[in-house]
């Protein structure tokens, strides 16, 4: 909706002012000071009284009031109802009063919102509409607490009615699901999604995960780094990693290793401290797999190098590779 201009907003304002029945028709002094309070933020009490003056003038020059008096006339009362948007043939409000013509009927309409519907408090309509305005927010919202719901999903980027609780968000973000999911059943598809495993026995999941660990994992205590592993091993290999999910240039360190040459691959685990080695150096760039991506579980787990508090899951393929040591 577009923004009229001062002058044509300040005598909408005089005229809808004078629509409120009242006992006896205002001096200019006090329908200036009623209406001061929606302009003193923007106009010193000089600015306002020079703008309000020069208005009323106009006004009175059109013929919306009457001459002697600040009463209106057929022409001003239709300007008034049509602005407050009352139709010709519609009946104002018994005992309206100004906040009530201000709340319910001027503001909406200035600010492009929709009427109240019957089950929105007119107290809290305003809220809603500019909050959802301000966010936009679309669909219905009929009270404050379905706002703030919407409000707390928006912030996570997402947009859902669903009530806002630890499990709806995890659901909803975690796992991805609509599906209104209680405590245990949640807690098994996280697990399960952790895991890579769909089993439905979770104690066998748990030891089908270490048996995995085990086939990965050197026998000896200390693991010791793949001998002489070098920058040259490793551009060998990319060439033959297809794309995974995060792009051509993001790799699971579990995928270079499988695609190593077989005599210079070792263990996962040598080969996860010989890559780390590198990385040191600055040969090649390992950074962390954002895990609030949809990603392999068991990928992530097989991949991940922890060097004191940093944590590492993926290569990065540089456009220009850096010189061989």
């Amino acid at each position: 909706m577009s923004i009229p201009s001062p002058f044509v907003l300040t005598s909408q304002l005089i005229l809808a002012r004078l629509l409120v029945p009242q006992a006896k028709a205002p001096t200019p002094a006090a329908l200036a000071k009623s209406l001061a309070p929606l302009f003193n933020q923007q106009y010193s009490s000089g600015e306002w009284r020079l703008l309000f003056d020069e208005v009323l003038s106009s006004i009175r020059v059109a013929q919306h009031v009457e001459v002697s008096k600040l009463i209106l006339t057929p022409s001003g009362l239709t300007t008034a109802r049509e602005f407050c948007g009352f139709s010709s043939e519609e009946a104002l409000p018994k005992n309206l009063r100004w906040k009530q013509l201000l709340d319910k009927h001027i503001t909406p309409r200035l600010c492009g919102f929709p009427p109240p519907g019957p089950k929105t408090k007119l107290a809290d309509h305003l809220l809603i509409e500019f909050l959802k305005q301000s966010h936009q927010l679309a669909g219905p919202i009929t009270s404050l607490s379905q706002l703030l719901v919407a409000l707390a999903w928006k912030e996570l980027g997402i947009d859902s009615r669903k009530k806002f609780t630890p499990a709806s968000v995890l659901a909803k973000v975690s796992l991805k699901t609509d599906r209104t999911l209680t405590t245990v059943p949640l807690a098994k598809l996280l697990s399960q999604q952790l895991l890579g495993d769909s089993g439905k026995d979770f104690a066998q999941s748990l030891i089908r995960q270490k048996i995995r660990q085990a086939a990965t994992t050197p026998s000896s205590d200390v693991p010791t780094a793949l001998p002489n592993l070098t920058l040259a091993d490793v551009h060998a290999a990319l060439p033959h990693i297809p794309a995974g999910p995060l792009g051509p240039n993001r790799i699971f360190i579990r995928d270079l290793w499988q695609h190593l040459l077989p005599d210079r691959r070792g263990t996962l685990e040598q080969f996860r401290l010989a890559l780390l080695a590198l990385h040191k150096s600055q040969h090649v760039r390992l950074v962390r797999a954002d895990l609030t991506d949809r990603l392999d579980p068991r990928a992530v787990e097989e991949s991940r190098i922890e060097d004191g508090q940093a944590t590492y899951h993926l290569l990065v393929r540089e456009d220009k590779p850096p010189a061989t040591p």
